[in-house]
């Protein structure tokens, strides 16, 4: 949203929190997204044990309205005592954040005078100090005992920090110290100190006093008053090495002002000169190191994608006696928050045991150590029932294996066998078998089973789909090896479920098991081209599953329910354009690829000596993509304008999992395949476009093209479409935009013609 001071009517939000017998904190929200949390980087900062990390986001909506999004937070928002996800902000609203509770209030000109009126921030009574033990937690090493006094010195002196672990008398679990009330409110300063915020040109200068106690009557507003008695420990303290802390001024916050008792300014908008940044001697900027060691800290866990920090990480407990879990079951290993660690920085349960293992703070499953130090991409599998997903994953996962070592310099493999085990035996039937001439099927995935975790959440049972996850990582002999290091170490996480979990009505609390969507950063929807009705009839192949009585489908219901699911949960507005990739995966194309009417290679990379690796033709997919859209859209054209309707760029592949049709089993009446005919088509095509988009691996260059000859032809851009008049056709082609640079092939002519250039 725009800044500028002439318009009168820019949006806002007033947000106050209580929290019990505190004074009531009140914030003017002037840009957005607002990151609402209990971690010290949000815009409004929380400090209450059941607010998450990452609770709330307050977003603008294109409407210029204002919705309150909860980011998966372990207790939620309630809104008059139901649970909710997105909440319009079009009223004064009352609602709980954990055990919080927060007041919204949209604002705009007509809330102006209401500013005055808000109560000033305050400390909030100080917590009677009581005789006890205390323990903090630094970088994995425990420290105490400590009495509260000798705490407050310590986080005075600057050896306890705010992200620091505490343990105080009477607490249930191990807290952050900045969650801990009074503990850093009373640090006094050597003399009066004016902190001058650099608020740019033309903003009144604002100033914090910070003085030394003296409390009389009259004392000026907006100052602390404090002791400047310092707190000596009446014991050796044991302390770590001298943290290394950015300087700790006033902090003032671009997008939240804090609203006192003064009188606001007229404009609700306080803009903030960005500081310059100072360049580093390994050419990153300051900024950027911060940005990038924020990202690091955050960890998504691939099971219920919960966000939450490395702190919160607990451990699976190895003793035998340490058993029964409150969310996995009695027969599950407990799961803690460690205190003590071993010199190799393993957790030690309360039976003195190493604990290697990680879990999520919130559905207390298993997540290996190399999906915490490496960032996750999500990538989720939909299609309808028996359309081949499984089959396409398997055949998919081990072509990558293979491709990208030989061909990109780039390794995958297993993050975690355990995780993969269903996959891994999958792949052994097919490409590993024994006995190549038997033929062998993938079961099909059920609805309930060994492809779900079932836990125990918010008192209900839910099942969890189990993802597959991998491990990409450049080879050592990748030709930028030490830069890609870095950029190109991911956590690929994939999701297969059972076609009905897409129909309508399948959608559930207790059945989250399509909600890996929202978070999905490409979709693949897989297309089969034999259970629709009128692609049947220009299929003349001998293969059973052509056979009448065969089961058919109308396959763009389950994207749509697809569509409406992400809508739903993620807030999206009718008629508005997802930013995830979405790819239209046509299978079994050794079926129906004769009615492409164009030669395609087997593979769509080529070699490059300068860079000693492969390059993805990226040409040719957007190529064949477009001439497997015009074939689409002329026998199922409800599949295209579904898809096109909810994504911007859409792309369109062909592929065969298996290479050639399943055979009928004499013996047990069911389809097959012999091991030994499998020859995938094009099945790793998907993931290499979606690696060379992001980076990952190279492209060929875009001057190389099909040599083939070109006709002339005029272009007319209409929205999100380009008019292609040529030669012969009486009604130009509509092109979609995500096409313009490529060579594409007429449908009706056969001519060759190349789309503009799109400007930037």
């Amino acid at each position: 949203m725009s800044n500028d001071a002439g318009k009168a009517d820019v949006p806002f939000c007033i947000l106050r929190v209580r929290q019990g017998d505190r004074d009531v904190a009140a914030y003017q929200v002037t840009q957005f997204p607002c990151r609402i949390g209990r971690a010290e980087t949000c815009d409004i900062a929380i400090c209450e044990p059941s607010v998450s990390t990452l609770h709330a986001v307050l977003a603008l909506l294109p409407n210029n309205q204002i919705q309150i999004e909860d980011q998966w937070s372990t207790n939620g928002i309630s809104l008059e005592g139901r649970r909710v996800t997105q909440v319009l902000v079009d009223r004064p609203l009352q609602m709980r954040l954990g055990r919080v509770d927060v007041d919204l209030e949209p604002g705009g000109t007509a809330f102006q005078a209401e500013l005055g009126a808000v109560a000033p921030v305050a400390a909030g009574p100080q917590p009677e100090k009581k005789p006890g033990k205390c323990l903090y937690r630094h970088e994995g090493r425990e420290y105490g005992p400590f009495t509260r006094e000798q705490m407050e010195a310590l986080a005075r002196e600057g050896k306890l920090l705010k992200t620091d672990l505490v343990w105080i008398p009477d607490s249930m679990s191990w807290l952050q110290a900045q969650c801990v009330p009074g503990l850093f409110q009373r640090s006094p300063p050597p003399a009066t100190t004016t902190v001058k915020p650099d608020l740019g040109a033309g903003q009144p200068e604002q100033t914090v006093a910070v003085q030394a106690p003296a409390v009389a009557a009259g004392q000026a507003e907006g100052t602390a008053a404090v002791s400047a008695t310092s707190v000596e420990p009446a014991t050796p303290v044991p302390v770590p090495p001298e943290p290394v802390r950015p300087a700790e001024l006033v902090r003032v916050k671009p997008r939240v002002r804090e609203i006192t008792d003064e009188k606001p300014a007229t404009e609700p908008v306080v803009r903030i000169r960005k500081e310059k940044e100072t360049p580093k001697k390994d050419g990153e900027t300051r900024d950027t190191q911060t940005r990038r060691a924020l990202a690091r800290r955050g960890i998504v866990c691939p099971h219920c994608w919960h966000r939450f920090d490395v702190e919160e990480f607990l451990f699976v407990a190895r003793h035998q006696s340490l058993i029964g879990d409150p969310v996995l079951g009695a027969d599950a290993q407990q799961r803690f928050l460690p205190s003590r660690f071993t010199p190799e920085g393993h957790a030690l349960d309360s039976m003195g045991m190493a604990c290697p293992d990680m879990a999520c703070p919130r559905c207390h499953l298993r997540i290996p150590q190399p999906a915490s130090e490496m960032p996750p991409l999500f990538l989720s599998i939909v299609g309808a029932t028996a359309s081949g997903k499984s089959y396409f994953l398997t055949s998919m996962t081990w072509d990558l294996r293979n491709t990208l070592s030989k061909n990109f310099a780039v390794s995958f493999t297993d993050t975690d066998a355990i995780n993969n085990q269903i996959l891994n035996d999958f792949e052994e039937t097919l490409f590993l078998n024994s006995d190549p001439e038997q033929i062998v099927a993938l079961r099909k995935t059920e609805l309930q089973g060994e492809l779900y975790n079932q836990i125990l959440l918010d008192g209900m049972l839910i099942n969890l789909p189990k993802p597959f996850m991998f491990s990409v990582t450049p080879a050592e002999h990748h030709p930028d090896y030490a830069q890609a290091k870095e950029k190109m170490s991911r956590t690929l996480v994939l999701y297969d479920n059972a076609g009905e979990h897409f129909e309508p009505g399948m959608d559930s609390v207790v059945n989250p098991t399509t909600q890996h969507l929202l978070h999905s950063d490409a979709i693949f929807f897989l297309f089969d081209p034999t259970k629709d009705v009128r692609f049947r009839r220009l299929l003349k192949a001998d293969d059973p599953q052509l056979a009448k009585g065969a089961r058919v489908q109308r396959q763009e219901i389950i994207l749509t329910e697809m569509i409406n699911r992400i809508r739903k949960y993620s807030g999206m507005r009718a008629g508005a354009k997802t930013g995830k990739l979405l790819m239209v995966i046509v299978s079994k194309a050794d079926v129906w690829l004769d009615r492409l009417k164009m030669d395609l290679p087997e593979a769509p990379w080529r070699w490059e000596a300068k860079w000693n690796s492969c390059g993805v033709d990226m040409e040719l997919i957007r190529t064949v993509s477009y001439s497997v859209r015009c074939l689409l859209e002329e026998v199922c054209p409800e599949v295209v304008t579904t898809a096109e309707s909810f994504a911007g760029d859409v792309l369109y592949l062909p592929n065969s999992a298996l290479g050639h049709s399943p055979k009928l089993n004499p013996d047990s009446g069911m389809i097959g395949i012999q091991p030994g005919d499998i020859e995938p088509f094009w099945v790793s095509a998907p993931m290499l476009y979606f690696f060379c988009q992001r980076g990952f691996i190279p492209a060929q260059p875009r001057t190389r093209k099909r040599g083939v000859d070109t006709v002339a032809a005029e272009f007319k851009v209409s929205g999100d479409v380009v008019f292609v008049s040529l030669p012969g056709l009486e009604k130009p082609l509509q092109v979609p935009l995500f096409y313009t640079g490529a060579r594409l092939r007429c449908p009706k002519t056969g001519a060759w013609f190349d789309m503009p250039v799109r400007r930037k």
